[in-house]
């Protein structure tokens, strides 16, 4: 399957993003990704008919855009520097898949981007460009960046990207306690 590079790529490729000490273009994984798909995608468009072919990209997607996510949840620490190659990389992954209903092995003048699969494309990628933004944010503004930026957030999720930025349980401590109180009065105010 398709996003077999995605699932056995980055793993090992994201957990090691707290050692690079430079953003470069793009990592390896990403390169392996895009080219598996532009060499592959198109032979799917040409066995599948438009519709099935539509799903084919929306289920990718469905598919794809969660599995980087839990690559990145499985990441013990991920670095400043890190979180800005993933920012980088979620930016390629997205041009890639959307890219993705218009590649094909015929040059066509009708291949449009459907508007539907666009929309879904940027805001999901979006929920990771979010995520990693969070990530990036120092401990000082981090909970009004969360509370920001992720529109369904909970305490759990709160405290694993602090996980991810190699905050102490200590450190985590009264920014989970902020975050409560702000959450409570947000509970509040809608009431």
């Amino acid at each position: 399957c398709l996003y077999f590079v995605l699932a056995n790529a980055s793993p090992g490729a994201l957990c090691l993003l707290y050692l690079i000490s430079r953003v470069w273009l793009q990592s390896a994984y990403v390169n392996q990704f895009s080219t598996y798909v532009h060499q592959t995608v198109p032979l799917y468009h040409d066995w599948l008919s438009n519709i099935n072919f539509r799903y084919f990209c929306d289920s990718f997607v469905g598919t794809c855009i969660p599995l980087l996510v839990r690559n990145i949840f499985l990441c013990k620490s991920i670095s400043e520097v890190g979180a800005e190659q993933l920012l980088l990389d979620t930016t390629t992954i997205k041009s890639v898949l959307l890219q993705l209903p218009v590649l094909t092995n015929h040059s066509s003048s009708d291949s449009v981007l459907p508007a539907r699969y666009s929309k879904l494309v940027k805001k999901e990628m979006g929920k990771v460009e979010k995520l990693l933004k969070t990530i990036l944010t120092p401990p000082e503004t981090l909970i009004a960046t969360y509370c920001a930026l992720v529109n369904e957030g909970s305490e759990a999720h709160l405290s694993q990207l602090m996980d991810l930025k190699g905050m102490s349980k200590g450190d985590q401590q009264p920014l989970l306690e902020q975050y409560k109180k702000q959450r409570a009065a947000k509970e509040s105010a809608k009431a």
